[in-house]
């Protein structure tokens, strides 16, 4: 989320050069991210006075307004938005989700190691660009790590820090029933990020396009063609590529070469400031009133996905309305409720390690996996 001083630095930039559209439309996202709804507003509409199709102005524009309480004019933007960007095929984007994402890397709790390799393979780069030339953008990074592990979530908060639209593809629900993916629908997502450029393209579950075995089906092989086509005809100044995966041992090596998904982080599972956070807003959620300390269930489940925490959660919640009934009152959601879930909820990420422990892709001497062989000689005590 931006801060006063960069806000501050924007507004002094547009007072000095007021008719730079691109400088109002970047202190307009800023102050839409910073929760700065009715100056956001006053700068899209000088913006559409100014050049009324503009679509990012108007995605602004709709999200501010909608903040504001005036759904009416929320709309109105909304419609203007789709009726400025060339058609796409509904087939094609149906899968393809445009959003402007409204969170940013500070409001992601945890995953501290996660954060800064983000920062030092891309956030370093984007600033070194607007400040000096020639500061090369990654053509495309891959999020790689258990099932749960929060990539997408990470994805978006890394589009809000970037002030990038976010137009999202989930591949595993735009593929048909043979395995490849129904014509059109990456280019669909990239054709789309490009006319709301500067924008990301995140591709969740890559793998579903890019499996190693696809390329042995025809259909398999049109769908990856496709996909690099797109990679290699991609601008990275202005469309930011990123792909999450649960099984970088099954992508297709075409993808890792250069131009395409340069960069490879790992996501780790919720460290344990990401857990505490997890229990917390779960529990919250719950019907019955809760008395836990969950520092201490945080700390005892070391190894859990967000999905295994959701499922402890929801065991803990069990327990308590069976003490309920048997009581005949309410019974708080308590200490003994978690511990006698805990001693049936999953650690789903070490299986994963498992895999990639004895996967033949993750090498020694390969650099950009030691964050991979750190977690595991660090977390994953059984494989130590």
């Amino acid at each position: 989320m931006p801060n006063d001083e960069e806000i501050s630095e924007l507004e002094s930039a547009v007072g000095n050069d007021p008719h730079r559209r691109s400088l109002r439309l970047d202190l307009a996202t800023a102050l839409l991210h910073a929760g700065r709804y009715v100056e956001c507003l006053e700068h899209i509409r000088f913006l559409l006075a100014v050049a009324p199709g503009d679509p990012r102005a108007l995605g602004v524009g709709a999200l501010a307004a909608e903040m504001c309480g005036d759904s009416a004019a929320g709309g109105a933007y909304a419609a203007m938005m789709r009726n400025a960007s060339r058609p796409v095929d509904v087939a094609s984007a149906s899968d393809v989700e445009l959003t402007i994402p409204l969170v940013s890397l500070s409001d992601v709790d945890g995953f501290s190691e996660e954060k800064r390799r983000l920062d030092q393979a891309i956030l370093r780069t984007f600033r070194l660009r607007k400040t000096a030339n020639g500061a090369k953008v990654p053509s495309g990074i891959l999020l790689y790590g258990p099932t749960g592990s929060a990539k997408s979530h990470i994805a978006h908060a890394l589009a809000g820090e970037l002030h990038l639209n976010l137009v999202k593809v989930n591949v595993n629900s735009a593929i048909d029933p043979w395995g490849a993916a129904l014509p059109g629908s990456i280019r669909a997502a990239f054709d789309l990020a490009a006319q709301h450029a500067p924008a990301m393209v995140f591709l969740e579950d890559v793998e579903a396009v890019a499996h190693r075995r696809l390329r042995f089906t025809p259909r398999g092989r049109e769908a990856l063609d496709e996909l690099v086509e797109v990679l290699d005809n991609n601008d990275p100044s202005k469309v930011l590529v990123v792909g999450s995966t649960s099984s970088p041992w099954q992508l297709n090596p075409i993808l890792r070469q250069e131009g395409r998904f340069t960069k490879c982080l790992l996501v780790g599972p919720p460290d344990l400031e990401a857990r505490q956070s997890t229990l917390e807003r779960h529990l919250r959620a719950k019907v019955l009133p809760y008395d836990v300390d969950l520092t201490i269930i945080a700390d005892r489940t070391e190894g859990c996905t967000t999905d295994d925490l959701v499922r402890l959660c929801a065991s803990a919640a069990e327990g308590a309305l069976r003490e309920s009934a048997d009581r005949g009152r309410v019974v708080a959601i308590n200490q003994a409720h978690f511990l006698a879930a805990l001693g049936s909820v999953m650690r789903s990420a070490h299986s994963w390690f498992d895999v990639a422990y004895n996967s033949s892709e993750f090498t020694d001497d390969t650099e950009e996996y030691d964050p991979l062989f750190d977690y595991i000689r660090r977390n994953v005590r059984r494989l130590i």
